[in-house]
């Protein structure tokens, strides 16, 4: 492939990141359903990805303009 070195840097930036959320997402839910067995697991989930998505806009928001 003739692609330029960063991106290459990027693409195991961006695999470690699916790979971190493969694991977060599920471990977060089985540890509220331990914690508090009420059938919650999928409403923390939920608020879990809407902070992650406040992140996401919270970066784009205050990112470096270049």
């Amino acid at each position: 492939m003739n692609v330029p070195e960063n991106q290459g840097l990027n693409a195991g930036l961006h695999e470690a990141m699916i790979g971190t959320g493969l694991f977060i997402g599920p471990a977060f839910g089985a540890a509220t359903l331990y914690l508090f067995p009420a059938a919650i697991g999928a409403w923390s989930v939920g608020g879990l990805l809407c902070l992650g998505f406040s992140g996401l806009l919270f970066v784009r928001h205050y990112r470096k303009k270049s």
